[in-house]
């Protein structure tokens, strides 16, 4: 695993680009680093519509649903 990564991309940004069903309260963030807090876009098995969620980088728990 690399040791830092830049998530540069607004939530908002990530919406309009990836049409999801919802958003999160991300910040764009120019140092990530493991166990820091990543927009992630997944794939709704329920609604089989993208949805936006808050990880934590490098451990791949949903922090809210």
């Amino acid at each position: 695993m690399c040791g830092r990564f830049v998530q540069a991309s607004s939530a908002e940004d990530l919406q309009d680009k990836y049409k999801t069903s919802n958003q999160v309260e991300i910040k764009p963030n120019y140092n990530v680093s493991p166990h820091t807090n990543i927009v992630t876009i997944l794939k709704s098995q329920e609604i089989n519509q993208l949805e936006m969620h808050a990880m934590l980088w490098g451990l791949g728990t949903i922090l809210e649903r």
